[in-house]
């Protein structure tokens, strides 16, 4: 595949060994308490500063990015990235054996007004798209309405989901030359994954992982971008001229 070869000779040093990682024993449940004291005064417990921490828990960081240290030294993992791949390979899978996604009913149904092209492009996608958990008929000249999202989503502006879904399948097929299932699984993968929260609870970021590790190539994005580096412990070394 083009896009390992291209990635292959930039992350030879930052890359881990996937079956190494894969074989961490992530124990998400046990979390000490680690503070780091004052050096003004020490004997006020109100002027130390500390975080919840453990060889195996997870810290998120700016809202996106996780740290979690391995044997090896520090796992840098991109959250929203790690999604996406976790998304494509789930509907790719879910595509690929022709089942149907499960659907969540919307609370109040929502239009969507479309221009003519749009509106062809959607209704000759109709199977893929319901193959994904999404539920809409035709509501009017050039319009539809959505009656239920994949319930597997968070809940969003159901809307708002559909329109960014069929704007990237539009970016994909001039960039790209996808057939229509591969292209589908890409678009609600990547923009999914970009509308996720990404909460700052250990044992949360902790199954995120666990669940990209678990993916058939959890090195990478569809589209090739890398979901995490690894800083060894002589690195992070270097960073201290040690």
């Amino acid at each position: 595949v083009q896009w390992e070869q291209l990635y292959e000779s930039a992350l030879t040093e930052s890359r881990p060994n996937i079956d190494e990682l894969r074989k961490e024993e992530f124990d998400t449940n046990r979390v000490n308490q680690m503070t780091f004291e004052s050096r003004v005064n020490q004997d006020d417990p109100q002027e130390q500063s500390g975080f919840n921490t453990h060889k195996n828990s997870a810290l998120l960081i700016h809202g996106q990015y996780i740290i979690r240290q391995v044997k090896s030294g520090m796992l840098v993992l991109d959250a929203i990235l790690a999604y996406e791949r976790i998304l494509y390979e789930k509907y790719g899978a879910r595509l690929k054996e022709h089942k149907t996604g499960a659907s969540q009913r919307c609370l109040f149904p929502q239009s969507v007004e479309l221009n003519p092209g749009d509106y062809s492009l959607v209704l000759d996608l109709k199977e893929e798209i319901e193959s994904l958990g999404f539920e809409f008929d035709s509501f009017g000249k050039n319009a539809i309405v959505i009656n239920g999202i994949p319930a597997d989503l968070p809940s969003t502006n159901e809307k708002e989901l559909f329109e960014s879904l069929i704007e990237q399948f539009k970016i994909n097929s001039e960039k790209l030359s996808l057939d229509k299932k591969e292209n589908m699984v890409r678009s609600i993968a990547k923009r999914s994954a970009g509308k996720t929260i990404i909460k700052n609870n250990s044992i949360e970021l902790g199954i995120l992982i666990d669940r990209l590790f678990a993916c058939d190539q959890p090195n990478y994005t569809p589209d090739g971008t890398p979901t995490f580096v690894m800083l060894g412990l002589d690195k992070i070394a270097d960073f201290f001229n040690r």
